[in-house]
């Protein structure tokens, strides 16, 4: 059964995404609340692109490079999970999320 409330953040960010009306922070903003939406949903593949496209446009965003590494390690892609959240962390030193993402990677990876 598929997350009511996921596809109704999915179709509110579509619907934001798609009126050309924001500007580019706003738009990545939107590209990673659609990605998590996504994320919830089991389509990773959709969100690692909307997390790509967001970081496209704010590659200087640790929330993002955070995210796209959480669904990066459900789909056990280690390698590039770890080199988001070192992103992160490079971007948000004080930013502890990435942090735990990286003990998780690990411990996944043995």
């Amino acid at each position: 059964m598929p997350d009511v409330t996921a596809q109704r953040g999915i179709a509110a960010c579509s619907r934001y995404i798609d009126s050309g009306q924001l500007s580019e922070k706003e738009r990545s903003i939107a590209l990673d609340c659609r990605g998590n939406g996504r994320a919830i949903a089991g389509d990773y593949a959709g969100a690692i692109k909307d997390y790509n496209e967001a970081l496209a446009l704010d590659p200087y965003s640790s929330d993002i490079y955070s995210d796209r590494a959480a669904v990066r390690i459900v789909r056990s892609e280690i390698d590039q999970s770890l080199a988001d959240l070192d992103r992160a962390i490079q971007l948000q030193p004080k930013f502890l999320h990435p942090r735990y993402g990286t003990l998780f990677a690990n411990r996944s990876a043995a």
